[in-house]
């Protein structure tokens, strides 16, 4: 069920507050914040094909909320799907049922996660916080959070170019809202990376890897190379008379004028 770990965490916050103890608000304060990373973390299945492979590393929310709005735009935005049925004559479209989507967003992050966050630190002037600001926080937390313990779905309905990758031939999968946005696909396997420009025709899709060239220092041949392994130290073999191209990183002084 969509947003159960959430629920729990409020009910279990919900208790906590009950009592006026600063023990009890450090934990309802965990409580709160878990059920709101539980809220991005559950968005992570459904776009498991689109997101890079080392997203699960970043533990932040808002890590997390920025990884998916790159892959799909509209992540942090509430919906709603209509289910249509055909009527008698096969072509009325009769509404069978409506379901809502509600999406975290980061004012859920900057009004709740970042400011319950702020009392779980040991105070700098050793005072501690006033416990009524601090109930009105938490309460605030709950009636937000409480606004996902309704029937709601949890979709990912798109359309999508997927390819693979120029240089790994690893599968990539994006949405079109964010290629029309970006205009390109990463590939999500984290050691690669490539960059890959795409331009959406009426047939489909153009996809073009992203590179580098140089001037074989030698023979002048120009050379190409995927513009994600370009690295300080990085050597290159030329096509043409096979010398070896080191690439360095400099410094260079200039006169400010």
């Amino acid at each position: 069920m969509p947003h159960e770990q959430t629920r729990e965490c409020v009910k279990k916050a919900k208790l906590l507050i009950t009592e006026k103890d600063i023990d009890r608000y450090y934990y309802a304060s965990l409580q709160l914040r878990m059920g709101i990373e539980y809220l991005f973390y559950e968005l992570l299945a459904l776009h498991r094909e689109e997101l890079p492979d080392d997203v699960t590393k970043k533990w932040q929310p808002k890590d997390v909320l920025n990884a998916l709005l790159d892959c799909d735009p509209t992540a942090d935005q509430d919906g709603r799907i209509v289910l249509l049925g055909a009527g008698p004559d096969g072509a009325t479209n009769i509404p069978l049922t409506e379901l809502r989507t509600k999406a975290p967003n980061r004012r859920l992050l900057k009004d709740h996660w970042h400011r319950l966050g702020s009392y779980l630190h040991a105070p700098i002037n050793l005072v501690l916080p006033e416990l009524v600001k601090w109930k009105v926080d938490l309460e605030d937390a709950i009636a937000t959070l409480s606004e996902w313990d309704q029937p709601l779905a949890m979709t990912n309905i798109s359309s999508f170019v997927a390819t693979n990758c120029m240089c790994c031939n690893r599968a990539m999968k994006r949405n079109v809202k964010a290629i029309e946005r970006a205009g390109y696909i990463r590939c999500p396997d984290s050691n690669c990376a490539a960059i890959h420009d795409v331009e959406l025709t009426e047939d489909g899709f153009v996809c073009t890897l992203r590179e580098c060239e140089f001037d074989c220092p030698s023979c002048e041949t120009t050379n190409h190379f995927a513009e994600c392994k370009l690295r300080d130290g990085l050597v290159e073999v030329c096509s043409n008379c096979g010398k070896s191209i080191k690439f360095s990183a400099t410094f260079r002084m200039q006169e400010v004028l």
